[in-house]
């Protein structure tokens, strides 16, 4: 949700959805015969759908990725993920699909108290539960590995 596509998705959605307001404000006043309202009636909805859509993107999109774990992954959690540093990539492999990244994509490593985030720009975000590494030794052997594959970093 932090990852770029997610924040253009977040701007896209409030823009579309402040615009939308005042659109349909204005065709229900025309289809009902009412004289063109005033600024406000056409800023208001406009504000408030904005706002809902921007501070509640996070919500929405949390709901709809429980929904989906529910209904298409049939609640089963992608056990055994594994992710490998090779040949200039990064693989990860969980329930049958792999995912590769080419390091020379990659863009920042960060990490909070649970995950380890590894950003490729426009190409994806991997996601890696800290709970993944055995040791805090292991979890930095893997950012070196990847570190040092990569040129410039």
């Amino acid at each position: 949700m932090r990852g770029p596509t997610a924040q253009r998705s977040r701007l896209r959605n409030t823009v579309i959805g402040a615009l939308m307001a005042p659109v349909v404000v204005f065709a229900l006043s025309k289809m009902l015969g009412f004289k063109t309202p005033s600024f406000w009636i056409f800023a208001m909805p406009a504000l408030v759908t904005g706002a809902i859509n921007y501070f509640g993107f996070d919500s929405f999109l949390r709901s709809r990725l429980r929904r989906y774990f529910q209904l298409e992954a049939r609640g089963r959690p992608a056990w055994g993920t594994r992710y490998l540093v090779a040949d200039g990539k990064l693989s990860c492999v969980s329930d049958g699909v792999e995912l590769t990244f080419p390091l020379s994509s990659l863009v920042s490593v960060s990490e909070d108290d649970s995950r380890l985030e590894i950003s490729f720009g426009r190409i994806g975000l991997c996601v890696i539960p800290k709970r993944a590494f055995e040791s805090v030794k292991f979890k930095e052997a893997f950012i070196h590995a990847i570190k040092i594959r990569v040129a410039g970093f």
